[in-house]
């Protein structure tokens, strides 16, 4: 059984060495595995600390553990950096482009899986992060730059990750960029989120098509409506259901996408779009005042996005506006692949 502490203090980690300490090997580096003497303080291997009983060892462990850890991603991101360089000076090559790929994967993973190490240490303030993060960002830059979909959600023209657009793309999933940059491209659009994107579409689309199949007139809320993807899979059965479907979200220009798809679609007599910040359905008593009571309410975008608390209190407050027999359908891709965001609640 393993247990993880988050963020421990001074205090909580000395305490927890106490526990373990007396169990570490005697002959050997716990770090590496390599023999070591009686009389050594310095693994000879590693580098690491092994004096487990000076007053000084956690501090002097987490200064060489960060020390390593920040060679290895620089090191990483450089030579991740060469390699696309070399990729992108020698597009003729003969080296087939999925073993680039794959090859370019590793490492952009490998640089991903060690930031959230270092991040998640429990050693660096909030400055120290936020620098390391600015660094980080401009090191890779001239790389991630080429690539249409990683420098759009790296820089959230929108201020906030996942707007319309890039799902839009990223269900379109084709590449927009040349060179390096279409190869990057590629990994992006084949990464387990960027699938988990286009998974969750597809599996709200089979559950609404039972819904509007079993039922008709029915009343329809979708939150945080993005671009309405779901609706070119549902025409028809949106159309036969006669079911009116309440669209909302706080993007101008997704709502007047989502429009224009409605119209296209010829199902914009039974769609309405409506701006409005749906983290301000927490309130139950506001939000039925201002829509009222649904049989169905579905929101496949938002709710990665989101804190626990507000997650909570929203399930409570839509639970409330649904007719009897009513659902709730809440698509998530995974819990631990998205950080919630500051969303104001009074907006």
């Amino acid at each position: 059984m393993a247990v993880r502490f988050k963020s421990p203090d001074l205090k909580v980690k000395q305490a927890i060495f106490d526990t373990i300490k007396e169990h570490l090997p005697q002959s050997n580096c716990p770090f590496c595995g390599m023999l070591k003497t009686s009389k050594d303080n310095i693994c000879s291997s590693c580098g690491f600390p092994l004096d487990f009983y000076s007053p000084l060892f956690l501090e002097e462990f987490e200064k060489k553990l960060l020390k390593t850890k920040l060679e290895s991603i620089y090191s990483s991101i450089d030579q991740f950096v060469k390699k696309c360089d070399f990729v992108d000076n020698h597009k003729n090559q003969t080296v087939p482009n999925e073993m680039i790929m794959l090859d370019l994967e590793n490492d952009i993973y490998t640089i991903a899986n060690l930031c959230r190490e270092i991040e998640e240490l429990g050693i660096c303030d909030n400055d120290f992060l936020s620098k390391f993060k600015r660094d980080i960002f401009e090191k890779t830059d001239s790389v991630f730059s080429k690539s249409y979909f990683i420098n759009y959600a790296r820089k959230w023209p929108k201020g906030y990750p996942g707007d319309y657009k890039l799902l839009e793309l990223i269900y379109r999933n084709m590449p927009l960029s040349s060179g390096i940059g279409e190869i990057l491209d590629k990994i992006f659009l084949r990464a387990k989120l960027a699938e988990a994107v286009r998974g969750r579409l597809n599996t709200m689309i089979t559950l609404l098509k039972k819904e509007f199949t079993a039922r008709h007139d029915l009343k329809v809320l979708n939150i945080g409506c993005g671009s309405c993807r779901e609706f070119i899979e549902l025409t028809e059965e949106i159309k036969e259901s006669k079911a009116h479907i309440t669209c909302v979200d706080l993007d101008d220009e997704a709502l007047d996408f989502a429009a224009r798809r409605a119209s296209l679609l010829g199902i914009d007599n039974q769609v309405s779009f409506r701006k409005y910040n749906a983290i301000r359905m927490v309130k139950t008593e506001r939000i039925l005042k201002e829509f009222g009571k649904y049989d169905l309410i579905y929101s496949i975008g938002l709710f990665d996005y989101l804190s626990d608390e507000i997650v909570i209190s929203l399930f409570e407050s839509l639970y409330e506006i649904l007719n009897k027999q009513g659902k709730l359908i809440i698509a998530f891709k995974d819990a631990n692949a998205y950080r919630p965001q500051c969303v104001p609640l009074d907006c």
